[in-house]
C-alpha cells in the first residue's frame, strides 16, 4: 500500500513540476503550453500505468477485505447474543378449569378441560410482563375450548333426531404445562384431545414460548441463526426416522415453513412452526395432518443446543442449576394416573413418578435415571386446592357444573410441597421438602 501512495504522489509531483515550467516561461506562451503539455501528459500516464497493477491488486484486496468483514459482521448478528446471565427457576402454578354436562338422567353428555398458567405469587411482581402475557395465552385457551360447544349441541340434537342411545361422550380436553420457567424464558406446552362423535378422535399440540423480562413471544427466528440449515436438518432428521412414503409431499410442505412467521396463512403459503424452548434444545411439532395423514400420527424433531450450538444464538444454552420437567401424564385401564417427571439436582439426574392410587392416595417414587432401582418415597402429591366457580356456557336442557384446581407444579426440587391425606387425622397435610447431597427428598420441620 506504501508503494502505491508513493508511486501516485510521484505522479502528481511531475504534473506540479510541468505547472510550474509553465508559469516560469511566459513568452511564447502558447509554445511553452505546447512543449509542457505533452510532457505532463505523457509522465501522467508513465505514472499511471506503472501503478495500475498495484492498484488493481489492492482494489481487490479491498474488495475481498470488505466482503469477509461483511460476512464477519453478518455471522455476528447472527450469533448475536440472546441471553447473557444465567437463569434462575421460577415456580409456575396451573389453574386448571373442567366443565361437565349432564343429561337429566346423570349421563355425560360432553367435558371440557382447560387451564392458564401464572407464578407463585411471590414471583408475580418480579415479572409482570409474563403474567400478563400467560394471562393472555390461558383465555386465548380456554376461548377455543368454549367455542367447542356448539359443536356438541349440534351433535346432541342430531343424536337425538336420529333416534340415537349410544351417545359419546364428546370432549374438549386441553391440559396446559410449563416445560421451561426461568428468569431468561418461559415455555409452555398445550396437550389437546377432542371428540366430536366422528369417526376417531383428535389430537392437537400447542407451544408458546416467552421472554421472561419483556413477556414478548418469540419467534423462532429470535434464537435461530441460519433458517436454511435448520430446514435442512429438520428434513434429514425426518427421513432418518420415517419413509418418504408416509409424508403428502415433505420437500414442498418444509418450504412453506418460516422461521419468522409469527402464525400460519390462511391460504397455506406460509406456514409458522410449532414449537417448544426447553433446557437442553428445541423440539419442533408437526401435529396431525401438517405434513402427513392421519395414520402417520405426529412428529418430532429434537435439536440439542450442546450438539449443535452453530445453529442457535449465544446464551441460549444458558439454564438454571437445577430443574423439573414433567414429561407424561398418563392413565391405566384403571384409570388411575401417574405423572412422570424428568428431575435435574446438582447431585445428579433422576425420575419422579408421582403415582394415584386412589382418590385420596398418591405418592412420588423416586429413582436414578436409567433405572428401575427405587431410592425413596415420598407420601402425597401436588400442592392443590379446589375451588367451585360458576359454569361460564349452562347449555339448555343439561346440568352443567364447573370447578377449578388451582395446583403448584412441582418445579423446584430444593423447595416443593406435596398434599396428602392423614387418614389419622382425617384431613390433607401439606409437607414441605428439599433435597439432601445426594438428591433425595427430606422434609422441612
Amino acid at each position: 500500500m506504501k508503494r502505491i501512495t508513493a508511486l501516485v504522489l510521484a505522479a502528481v509531483m511531475v504534473i506540479s513540476l510541468g505547472a510550474c515550467a509553465a508559469k516560469a516561461a511566459p513568452e511564447p506562451e502558447t509554445a511553452a503550453a505546447e512543449t509542457v503539455e505533452p510532457f505532463t501528459q505523457a509522465a501522467s500516464q508513465a505514472a499511471v500505468e506503472t501503478a495500475a497493477p498495484e492498484i488493481a491488486e489492492t482494489k481487490q484486496e479491498t474488495v475481498a477485505e470488505s466482503k469477509a468483514e461483511a460476512e464477519q459482521t453478518e455471522t455476528a448478528a447472527a450469533q448475536e447474543v440472546i441471553a447473557s446471565e444465567k437463569p434462575v427457576l421460577l415456580h409456575p402454578l396451573i389453574i386448571s378449569d373442567a366443565q361437565v354436562a349432564q343429561y337429566p338422567d346423570n349421563m355425560t353428555a360432553y367435558r371440557l378441560d382447560w387451564g392458564k398458567l401464572s407464578l407463585r405469587e411471590d414471583e408475580q411482581a418480579a415479572y409482570p410482563a409474563l403474567v400478563a402475557a400467560l394471562e393472555r395465552m390461558g383465555e386465548k385457551v380456554k376461548t377455543n375450548v368454549l367455542a367447542d360447544i356448539d359443536k356438541f349441541l349440534e351433535t346432541i340434537k342430531e343424536s337425538k333426531e336420529n333416534g340415537r342411545t349410544d351417545n359419546p361422550e364428546l370432549c374438549n380436553e386441553t391440559k396446559v404445562i410449563a416445560v421451561r420457567s426461568d428468569s431468561n424464558f418461559f415455555s409452555a406446552r398445550t396437550d389437546t384431545f377432542v371428540n366430536y362423535g366422528g369417526a376417531h378422535p383428535g389430537a392437537l399440540i400447542g407451544a408458546y414460548n416467552y421472554d421472561t423480562k419483556t413477556g414478548r413471544q418469540l419467534l423462532l427466528s429470535d434464537i435461530i441463526c441460519d433458517s436454511d440449515k435448520l430446514i435442512a436438518f429438520i428434513k434429514e432428521d425426518l427421513l432418518k426416522n420415517h419413509q418418504k412414503e408416509e409424508f403428502f409431499d415433505l420437500e414442498k410442505d418444509l418450504a412453506k415453513y418460516k422461521c419468522d412467521a409469527a402464525e400460519s396463512k390462511a391460504d397455506d403459503t406460509e406456514r409458522s412452526f410449532t414449537w417448544l424452548l426447553k433446557y437442553d434444545g428445541i423440539q419442533i411439532i408437526f401435529n396431525q395432518y401438517d405434513i402427513a395423514p392421519y395414520a402417520a400420527g405426529m412428529q418430532f424433531v429434537d435439536i440439542k443446543f450442546a450438539e449443535h450450538p452453530e445453529l442457535f444464538k449465544k446464551g441460549i444454552e444458558l439454564i438454571p442449576d437445577y430443574y423439573v420437567v414433567q414429561t407424561e401424564d398418563t392413565r391405566d385401564d384403571a384409570g388411575y394416573r401417574t405423572v412422570i417427571h424428568d428431575v435435574k439436582t446438582k447431585a445428579g439426574d433422576f425420575v419422579w413418578k408421582l403415582k394415584y392410587m386412589d382418590d385420596d392416595e398418591c405418592a412420588y417414587f423416586i429413582y436414578p435415571a436409567g433405572s428401575d432401582a427405587k431410592i425413596a418415597e415420598i407420601p402425597g402429591g401436588e400442592a392443590q386446592h379446589n375451588e367451585a366457580v360458576e359454569a361460564d356456557h349452562p347449555a339448555e336442557g343439561l346440568n352443567c357444573s364447573q370447578r377449578r384446581l388451582v395446583t403448584e407444579q412441582v418445579v423446584d426440587p430444593y423447595d416443593f410441597t406435596t398434599t396428602a391425606y392423614d387418614r389419622k387425622a382425617g384431613k390433607q397435610v401439606t409437607r414441605r421438602y428439599t433435597l439432601d447431597d445426594s438428591g433425595i427428598p427430606v422434609e422441612v420441620k
